[in-house]
């Protein structure tokens, strides 16, 4: 069984769509997300949408009429000066979140420890599961995380490949009874260097227009110079699936990032994985990139026929890219963009 978590684009036409797409053994149970202005997040707030609490209130009634509960992301990764974010958390933070939960949200997504402990004592039955931002990466870590009030862990998005390292870090979630999510779907680079300080800007709602949209644009030139990056990222296909399931379930936790793209895309993207098969151009599951990268479409076309090719496909699953510098002492995937150009020279 899959368990899906979706990002929430709080349209009407989000639930309608998605209501379409769960199948028997690929359950949509989840929307995460949050709406702008009202609690700490990691997204800026030209990225997501602004919703009245009344109007949330009904969203989350006709989510859960279709089956589907709300995880409100409560991620942000800075809380800035100690002191005063003690007075905000009391007089701003909690009862915005008391409100929230009144209109039936008991599901939160955190990535700060003492957030987590806030929560935690604040709201003692409420689901409260570890952001990708916080790095879960050793089963130490899931331990920690558990003694403060974790209920579920979505791991390091880094590592989503790195089968051997896994194993010991999911085992763990499984004795604690925590599920463990992975992202499927985003693509950024494989060990961004740029990934904390990207969530730091983020959590200070960055509208992301100084030193010329940095730290995205340092990211997007690296892809644009080095297109082969985009295999490395820790990208899970919807063919993949199967084999995850065999590895870590028989239940499979997994999370369908684009809550900052439009619902178009984010439908386009949950309909592959829904489907289990995808050929077309890797960059369209994450949804929204091209406006990330600032373009107006793609920047590549990476079919993912290519990549789940025998001759490229087993590598993505058994190579340890934790130890190898991209391009140099691992060029596999710079041999599957070479074969790309090559396809499309030829065509």
């Amino acid at each position: 069984m899959i368990h899906v978590s979706v990002g929430n684009t709080f349209t009407p036409d989000l639930l309608t769509g998605l209501t379409d797409l769960s199948k028997p053994n690929f359950t949509i149970e989840e929307l995460f997300g949050s709406v702008k202005n009202l609690t700490p997040t990691a997204r800026s707030a030209d990225r997501i949408p602004y919703l009245d609490l009344i109007s949330l209130e009904n969203f989350v009634i006709e989510a859960k009429r279709r089956g589907m509960l709300i995880a409100w992301t409560l991620n942000a990764n800075c809380v800035g000066n100690l002191e005063s974010f003690s007075r905000i958390w009391e007089e701003e933070y909690l009862p915005i979140i008391n409100k929230i939960r009144e209109v039936g949200v008991r599901r939160f997504i955190i990535s700060h420890p003492l957030i987590m402990k806030l929560m935690r004592s604040n709201f003692p039955d409420d689901y409260l599961e570890v952001s990708t931002i916080a790095e879960v990466d050793t089963p130490m870590k899931v331990h920690f995380w558990h003694d403060i009030g974790a209920s579920a862990i979505c791991g390091k998005h880094a590592y989503n490949r790195q089968i051997g390292v896994l194993f010991p870090i999911v085992r763990e979630t499984k004795k604690l009874n925590m599920p463990y999510r992975f992202i499927v779907n985003e693509l950024c680079l494989l060990h961004c260097p740029y990934r904390t300080a990207c969530y730091l800007a983020s959590s200070h709602n960055s509208n992301r227009s100084s030193f010329g949209g940095w730290p995205f644009s340092e990211c997007s030139r690296i892809r644009e110079e080095h297109p082969e990056q985009w295999l490395s990222s820790p990208f899970i296909l919807p063919q993949w699936l199967p084999n995850y399931e065999k590895m870590f379930g028989p239940d499979l936790y997994i999370k369908i990032v684009g809550r900052t793209a439009t619902t178009e895309e984010v439908l386009f993207a949950v309909k592959a994985y829904s489907e289990g098969n995808y050929s077309g151009n890797l960059l369209d599951l994450w949804p929204g990139i091209n406006r990330l990268c600032g373009k107006d479409k793609p920047l590549v076309n990476i079919p993912c026929s290519i990549i789940c090719s025998s001759d490229f496909f087993k590598p993505f699953l058994v190579k340890d890219c934790g130890g190898s510098v991209c391009g140099s002492d691992c060029r596999h995937c710079l041999s599957i963009m070479d074969y790309v150009k090559y396809k499309e020279s030829n065509i």
